[in-house]
């Protein structure tokens, strides 16, 4: 088992291994196996809200608002949907709110443990999905540097290194296994999905479907060992291998010709993204192609997103610029928790900026992964207007 991981070339190992241990603990039965998952989701959803609750209170948000979030987390729907999610969201959004509490509380105490705390939960992040990539450790450590005042460096530097040295694992095993130096090898795949106004014949056969079945055909590689992880076009579910070989050189082709058209009609590309941006921002977390069993009978979760013309969209899209003006004027603003908040909106900005502008789809279902941020941020911002009232009356 820990040599099939080994040779994972798709997508960080974590998850995996996750998914190994708790099939081996179940003995393999795919019911009981979900079953463990939810219960280990619903624990991080518990540990996900007292830690949000701890970072609330050190930035000043009242004990009735922080207790009506907490509520509010727990029957919200995205939280359903993921909690009951057999897939990677629920530990990201857990190891980040980790990461957001550590790095606060070390900011504000200046304590090392704080610091380990926080970079460990960033390098688990690392391992478990490749866009929480080691340049967005560097852009946040910088962002601290322009704003940090009265930074103990010297408590930081050792937990930076270890979290940036273990973040970029992934990628050094690839480039030594696979020549590929990324910790995804799917990159140029996933980027050929945000070219969307060009004729089939100009994409040259660079979709997922097209890759699965040149797998199918693909000879073996001698250069790598004879394994089912490598050589297996299919799973033993029966469902595509994205981890065969010869995906590899297939997405970096794709890379290759996703560059040239973007470059050829920037404009397309840009307002391709724009759209897709509104799409995003205007649909929830829980509307997905795959679903968790049974949720089709949650309608009163769904059915105000069925029509296409839903002005429950457009609120959508307003909340988000609203937040992310919010986050912007706090992160420049200067005050005690400035570099708090600018690492808030560089970690939410990069996360951003690498969903929408590599990936075709699926940015409403990514971005549950910030979603503690941008909740952390709603609220500062309600207890600022309530504090702005009181000071007034």
């Amino acid at each position: 088992p820990l040599q099939t991981v080994w040779y994972m070339h798709s997508q960080p190992p974590l998850w995996n291994l996750v998914l190994g241990t708790a099939a081996a603990i179940s003995g393999g039965a795919p019911g009981a196996t979900s079953t463990l998952i939810l219960i280990v989701h619903m624990a991080v959803s518990l540990g996900a809200i007292l830690l949000i609750n701890a970072t609330l209170a050190r930035l000043g948000v009242g004990f009735v608002l922080r207790v009506l979030a907490g509520l509010a987390q727990i029957v919200m729907p995205w939280t359903l949907f993921i909690e009951n999610y057999v897939y990677y969201q629920q530990a990201t959004y857990g190891l980040l709110t980790l990461f957001v509490w550590g790095w606060l509380a070390f900011l504000q105490d200046g304590r090392a443990w704080q610091a380990w705390v926080a970079f460990a939960a960033f390098a688990l992040l690392s391992w478990f999905w490749s866009v929480f990539h080691p340049v967005m450790l560097i852009l946040l450590l910088a962002g601290l540097i322009l704003a940090g005042r009265g930074i103990r460096w010297g408590r930081l530097a050792l937990p930076a290194a270890a979290a940036l040295g273990l973040a970029i694992l992934p990628s050094v095993k690839n480039a030594y296994v696979f020549d590929n130096p990324s910790s995804s090898s799917w990159l140029g795949l996933n980027l050929m999905k945000t070219v969307t106004w060009t004729s089939e014949e100009a994409l040259e056969g660079c979709t997922f479907q097209e890759a699965w079945a040149h797998a199918r055909t693909a000879p073996d590689n001698p250069a790598l060992p004879d394994l089912a992880i490598l050589n297996a076009p299919r799973k033993a579910t029966a469902h595509p291998n994205g981890h065969h070989h010869s995906v590899i050189a297939y997405s970096s082709r794709c890379m290759d010709v996703a560059v040239d058209l973007i470059l050829e009609n920037p404009v397309a590309y840009v307002k391709g993204r724009a759209l897709q941006a509104f799409r995003a921002y205007s649909t929830p977390s829980y509307i997905y192609g795959w679903t968790p069993l049974a949720w089709d009978r949650m309608t009163l979760f769904t059915a105000p997103y069925e029509a296409s013309r839903s002005p429950i969209k457009f609120v959508g899209v307003a909340y988000f610029l609203a937040l992310w003006g919010a986050m912007a004027w706090l992160a420049l603003r200067r005050g005690p928790n400035q570099a708090f908040y600018l690492s808030c909106f560089i970690i939410a900005g990069v996360f951003t900026g690498v969903t929408l502008l590599l990936n075709g789809v699926e940015q409403h279902r990514m971005r549950f992964s910030i979603s503690q941020i941008q909740l952390i941020i709603a609220l500062v911002v309600v207890q600022g207007l309530f504090a702005r009232l009181r000071g007034r009356t």
